[in-house]
C-alpha cells in the first residue's frame, strides 16, 4: 500500500463557506483542536474583512489583517498546516502567550502554496496561539484557507507484554501501531530504563524498519535477572521529526540465560569430523561451550567467538566409531546458562577416502623426482599412508606414511622409486583412531629432478603453467586455481607453515582495493572465493601471514 504524506497530500479542495471564520485579536482567538488525522481537523478561515491586530508581524510589510487560533499542545512536536486559496501567500506565526514570545514563522511556499509549521519542544499541556495573514503588500483576491493543528501520536506495547517477568534475550515484545493514514511512519525508537542499580537508560532505534516489533536481543547491554520499564515512540517522515514517548510498561527477564542444546535436527545423527553441528541461538550470547561425554572421559570445547556452530575437527580427542551425549551452554553478558536437553551424536566408524588431489596433480602426467605431490585432505588426518606400484616393470610396491598429518609428499623421499617409470597411486588416511581404505588409483611417471630441490605447485591464475618454488623458501606462499580468465570463483591453494591468520586482499591496476578477507590456514589449506560481479581484466592479489607478502597477477 502506497503511504501518503498528508501534511503535502490534501488536494481535494478546500472547504470554504463564505463566512469569514476567525477573529482579529488574539484574546477571542478560534480554539483549533490537535488531531493526529488532518481530515478530522481542517477549519476553515479567511482574511477577507479582517483588520490588522497591532501585533507585529514578521514577514511583509506589516499591519497586514490577521486572523487569530489556539491550540492546545497535545504532544511537543506539532505541526500547523495552512492552505490557501488563489494568490493568497499565507504567513504563520505562533507566539506562547497573547503579547509574549513568538516561538515560530513560516512564509516559504509563496502565493498559493501550502504552509507547513513545525514546532518542537513544546509542553504538552500548554496553550500557543498562530496569526495567519497575506504577506504581500497588496491584499489578495482570495484570502480563504484551510487550517489545522496536529500532532504525532503516542504508540504503546501491546498490553499482554506488560508485566511479564520471563522474558529472554530471544524474545519479541511489539508496539500498537498509530491510528491508520495519520503519519508517514519511518521507523520507532526504544526506551529501556534499568530498574535496578546502576539504573541506565538506553535508546535504541528499531532496525526492523516500520515493522513494530522488537527483538529484545537488539539491546546489547540486556541482562537476565533484571526488571526494565519500557516506552516507544514513532519516526515520521514529517519533518524527519519523533514524536513523545508512550506510557510506561515493565518487563523483567528470567533470572537465569536461556539453555542451549544441540539442536534437535543434530540429534541420533553420524558424523565425520569435517561435519558441523549447532546450538539452538541464545540472543547476545558472546561465547558458546561444548561438552563431549564418552561415558568414560568429558572433553570440553568452546566455539569460534559467538558462533553457534562448531566444526567437530576442533573437539580434541574425539574417536570415530564413538557415540557421545552433548551438552551446550551459552555465555550472555558473563553469565553461563545452565545445562540444557543432552542429545546423542555417532561418529562413523570409517574414515573418509583420500587420493591423489587430481585438480592440482592431474594422473598420465610427468612430475620431477624432487618435486612434491599432495592428498586430497581428511579433516584432522593423523597420517597419510602413500603406496606406489610399478606398472612399467616389476618391483615391490613402495610405501611410505608421512604421521604428522600433512597430506604432502616428495617423490625423493621414495628413494626405490625409478626415474622414467610409472606408478599406480593410492593413498588412505588414519583418522580418530581408524585406518581408512586406499583411494582410486592415479597413474604418474617419475621424470628426472629439475635443477636444486623445487616442489610444483599450481597454476598462479596467469595461464603461464605451474610454478616452480625451492622448498627450503615454501614458508608462506599461495597459488590460484579455477580461474580461467572466464569465471569468478578463485580457488586458493595456501602453503603456510607459520599456521597463523593470512589476510587476503584484492587490488585492480589503479591501485584500489576492491575486496579483502581473512581466513585461517594451517600448514596447508585452501581458500575459496567468488568475487562476485567484479568487471573483467587484471588484478592483483595480495596475501600475507604477517612476516611474508606474496602478490599474483589474476585475470577475471
Amino acid at each position: 500500500m502506497k503511504k501518503i504524506y498528508i501534511f503535502l497530500a490534501i488536494s481535494s479542495g478546500l472547504l470554504f463557506s463564505g463566512k469569514s471564520y476567525g477573529t482579529d485579536d488574539c484574546a477571542s482567538a478560534v480554539e483549533l483542536t490537535s488531531v493526529v488525522l488532518v481530515q478530522n481537523g481542517l477549519q476553515v478561515g479567511t482574511v477577507g474583512g479582517a483588520t490588522w491586530s497591532g501585533t507585529p508581524q514578521c514577514e511583509g510589510p506589516g499591519q497586514s489583517p490577521d486572523r487569530w487560533y489556539r491550540f492546545t499542545a497535545a504532544a511537543s512536536t506539532s505541526f500547523i498546516r495552512v492552505q490557501p486559496g488563489g494568490d493568497f501567500d499565507p504567513v504563520v506565526e505562533v507566539f506562547d502567550a497573547c503579547g509574549g514570545n513568538e516561538i515560530a514563522c513560516r512564509n516559504a511556499a509563496g502565493p498559493g502554496g501550502i504552509e507547513v509549521l513545525r514546532l518542537t519542544d513544546l509542553t504538552p499541556g500548554e496553550t500557543y496561539f498562530v496569526s495567519v495573514y497575506h504577506a504581500g503588500g497588496v491584499a489578495p483576491e482570495s484570502g480563504n484557507f484551510n487550517i489545522v493543528a496536529a500532532h504525532i501520536p503516542e504508540v504503546e506495547l501491546r498490553p499482554q507484554d506488560c508485566d511479564q517477568t520471563d522474558y529472554t534475550t530471544n524474545s519479541i515484545i511489539r508496539a500498537l501501531g498509530p491510528p491508520s493514514n495519520s503519519f508517514t511512519v519511518t521507523g520507532y525508537e526504544w526506551r529501556f530504563t534499568e530498574l535496578e542499580a546502576p539504573f541506565e537508560t538506553y535508546q535504541v532505534i528499531s532496525p526492523n524498519g516500520t515493522n513494530p516489533n522488537y527483538r529484545l536481543l537488539w539491546l546489547s547491554p540486556l541482562q537476565y535477572g533484571r526488571s526494565y520499564d519500557v516506552s516507544v515512540r514513532l519516526l515520521v517522515a514529517e519533518g524527519n521529526s519523533t514524536g513523545d514517548f508512550g506510557p510506561v510498561c515493565t518487563i523483567g527477564l528470567q533470572p537465569t540465560v536461556l539453555t542451549t542444546q544441540l539442536q534437535a535436527q543434530y540429534a541420533n545423527q553420524f558424523f565425520n569430523f569435517c561435519d558441523v553441528v549447532g546450538a539452538d541461538a541464545v540472543g547476545l550470547a558472546s561465547q558458546y561451550r561444548w561438552t563431549f561425554n564418552d561415558l568414560n572421559t568429558v572433553t570440553e570445547v568452546f566455539g569460534d567467538n559467538n558462533s553457534r556452530l562448531l566444526r567437530l575437527q576442533k573437539v580434541p580427542g574425539l574417536q570415530l566409531g564413538q557415540v557421545y551425549v552433548v551438552s551446550a551452554f551459552a555465555t550472555v553478558n558473563g553469565d553461563e546458562s545452565p545445562q540444557g536437553t543432552q542429545r546423542f551424536i555417532t561418529m562413523n566408524n570409517f574414515v573418509p577416502n583420500t587420493g591423489l588431489r587430481q585438480e592440482l596433480y592431474p594422473c598420465g602426467q610427468t612430475y620431477p623426482f624432487n618435486s612434491f605431490v599432495q592428498a586430497e585432505e581428511v579433516c584432522t588426518a593423523e597420517a597419510y599412508t602413500w603406496r606406489f606400484t610399478n606398472t612399467s616393470q616389476s618391483q615391490p610396491a613402495i610405501f611410505y606414511t608421512r604421521s604428522d598429518g600433512s597430506r604432502f609428499l616428495r617423490l625423493d623421499w621414495l628413494p626405490d622409486l625409478i626415474i622414467g617409470d610409472s606408478y599406480n597411486v593410492d593413498v588412505r588416511a588414519a583418522q580418530g583412531g581408524l585406518l581408512g581404505d586406499y583411494s582410486v588409483i592415479c597413474n604418474i611417471t617419475v621424470g628426472a629432478s629439475t635443477a636444486g630441490l623445487t616442489e610444483m605447485l599450481p597454476d598462479d591464475g596467469a595461464g603461464q603453467g605451474g610454478s616452480v618454488l625451492p622448498v627450503e623458501e615454501v614458508v608462506f606462499d599461495f597459488t590460484v586455481s579455477g580461474n580461467d580468465g572466464t569465471g569468478t570463483q578463485l580457488q586458493l591453494h595456501v602453503v603456510n607453515e607459520r599456521n597463523g591468520p593470512v589476510n587476503f586482499e584484492l587490488y585492480d591496476l589503479s591501485g584500489k582495493l576492491v575486496q579483502s578477507r581473512r581466513e585461517a590456514v594451517h600448514g596447508y589449506g585452501d581458500v575459496r572465493w567468488s568475487t562476485g560481479n567484479l568487471p573483467r581484466g587484471v588484478y592483483l592479489l595480495k596475501a600475507t601471514d604477517g612476516t611474508d607478502t606474496v602478490t599474483r597477477k589474476l585475470i577475471l
